[in-house]
């Protein structure tokens, strides 16, 4: 497994096509360097789904959850935002990604 010289020895970085397909909570919070607690308060709040029933799984998430959750934690503490704050940004954040797609769509890119 390669690292990168910027991460933590003890975790792993999987390239794309060797990524685990879920992560249990444990372990995304680790390599998300999040307390668990964060991870869950953005469950609750909607901006993560776990895999699969919680009850009957464990907490599990995929490779995107990850990248979610990066990307939240980037402008919660770069841009100072609050979790009302981080749910429009979010979903405007969602909309100019739709609107990026619909744009490569119609110039046929």
């Amino acid at each position: 497994m390669k690292r990168r010289p910027d991460s933590p020895s003890h975790l792993p970085v999987f390239p794309e096509s060797n990524a685990p397909d879920c992560y249990p909570l444990d372990v995304l919070a680790e390599l998300a360097e999040l307390p668990r607690r964060r991870i869950l308060l953005y469950c609750r709040h909607g901006f993560l789904e776990p895999t699969g029933d919680p009850d009957a799984e464990g907490w599990r998430f995929d490779v995107d959850a990850l990248r979610r959750i990066r990307r939240l934690e980037h402008w919660r503490v770069t841009l100072g935002l609050n979790m009302r704050a981080l749910k429009v940004f979010a979903e405007m954040y969602a909309e100019l990604e739709r609107l990026r797609e619909e744009v490569r769509f119609l110039r046929g890119i």
